[in-house]
């Protein structure tokens, strides 16, 4: 979960003008890395095998 530090630490980084589109891609950039370091540390991860059984599914579906 992001927290008010974060936000505020990234902010500060940002350019005196920028668009509301900048930051919300940037705070959903935020979110989705603080996401998958949880589910790291959890160990809710995918296995290299499947994830390549995974993209190969995905080609496959693709190209029909």
């Amino acid at each position: 979960m992001l927290t008010k530090a974060k936000v505020i630490s990234e902010l500060n980084k940002f350019p005196e003008e920028f668009s509301v589109d900048e930051l919300f891609e940037k705070l959903i950039l935020m979110e989705k890395i603080d996401t998958a370091r949880e589910q790291s540390a959890r160990g809710d991860v995918v296995s290299e095998a499947q994830f390549d059984y995974e993209v190969k599914k995905w080609f496959e579906l693709s190209i029909r």
